[in-house]
């Protein structure tokens, strides 16, 4: 119960950019063929300074729900403490 009260806190609104998403130009960055360096075909590729995340994070919801039976334990629990005070 702790860890699906906890994960429901959790904000999820971490955010990097993927290699579409970064600002720059399409161009190749030198030809194909004749320097001698390896072969890109863009400045936005994950190796290169300025470039995007491979799979970066991105906003999403981390809450779920508790089975059935656990929400009914938690009640029953509750309800019995109460009534064990009294």
């Amino acid at each position: 119960v702790v860890t699906w009260w906890r994960a429901c806190q959790r904000q999820g609104t971490h955010s990097a950019k993927t290699r579409g998403e970064v600002s720059g130009t399409g161009r190749k960055p030198f030809p194909q063929k004749g320097r001698g360096a390896a072969r890109h075909g863009s400045k936005r590729a994950p190796q290169w300074v300025g470039g995007g995340v491979v799979f970066p994070p991105k906003p999403r919801d981390y809450s779920y729900q508790l089975p059935k039976k656990i929400v009914a334990l938690g009640l029953k629990v509750a309800l019995s403490s109460k009534y064990a005070t009294q």
